[in-house]
């Protein structure tokens, strides 16, 4: 019965509700699925000693359900930072675009509770969407159904256009696609490039401008502190 949810969860046409939604929606009244639902509640809490468990613990004791607790998995994945696992189960299992969305936009750091253990290598925030929103891409784009493939990543891109690697996105996208489905984002990314180099220009600009006030500054003391021991040299002699 829980496999099925996913499957019909996964053929419902956008929009839709997150997964989690879905599910609280369509609770039936038996211990296992109440039991199931706070279950997903104490994995993904963020706040308090709820969000304090041990995820190696209690990966040890679910992982041979994978197959049927996709979302606790999702969770667990995000937690022990394996976050292309964690994309590829929310695009390929679930089908939830708009939580696959969510997790890159907040770094897959805070949409399902803290990490319990670093990342091999510190990233900023900012790095980190790159990063994630690029996992999805490359998800998106082994969607088998045509359509639903162009759709996602079209508007993904033109939602996103900010977060993304604008070389990995023409290295990924087929060339078979026409230029419509991706002119939005190539539109903002490029007026991103433009306006990044401005900013480049003034602050360059500005630096030099600083750099010659300080020069200046830095003469007229030199010449101050010369006349005066010129000066006191002519008095010596």
């Amino acid at each position: 019965m829980l496999k099925n949810t996913y499957k019909t969860y996964c053929a419902l046409k956008a929009p839709k509700a997150t997964y989690n939604q879905f599910a609280m929606d369509n609770a039936i009244d038996a211990d296992w699925w109440q039991n199931r639902l706070r279950l997903l509640q104490l994995l993904g809490g963020s706040h308090g000693a709820a969000s304090q468990y041990d995820t190696v613990q209690v990966l040890s004791r679910v992982s041979k359900f994978e197959v049927e607790l996709v979302p606790e998995m999702i969770i667990l994945d995000g937690r022990r930072g394996r976050h292309k696992e964690a994309i590829h189960l929310l695009v390929h299992v679930l089908g939830d675009f708009d939580t696959a969305t969510s997790y890159c936009a907040l770094g897959g750091l805070n949409l399902h509770g803290p990490q319990s253990e670093p990342q091999q290598e510190a990233v900023s925030a900012g790095e980190q969407q790159v990063i994630l929103f690029g996992y999805l891409l490359d998800e998106l784009l082994k969607i088998e159904d045509d359509g639903n493939r162009m759709t996602q990543t079209s508007e993904l891109l033109l939602r996103y256009a900010n977060c993304f690697d604008i070389l990995h996105v023409l290295a990924s996208v087929p060339d078979t696609w026409a230029v419509e489905l991706i002119s939005g984002f190539l539109e903002r990314a490029f007026r991103n490039v433009v306006s990044e180099r401005h900013e480049t220009s003034v602050t360059k600009a500005l630096l030099g401008l600083h750099n010659l006030n300080t020069s200046i500054g830095l003469i007229e003391k030199t010449e101050s502190f010369r006349a005066v021991v010129t000066g006191s040299t002519a008095e010596a002699g």
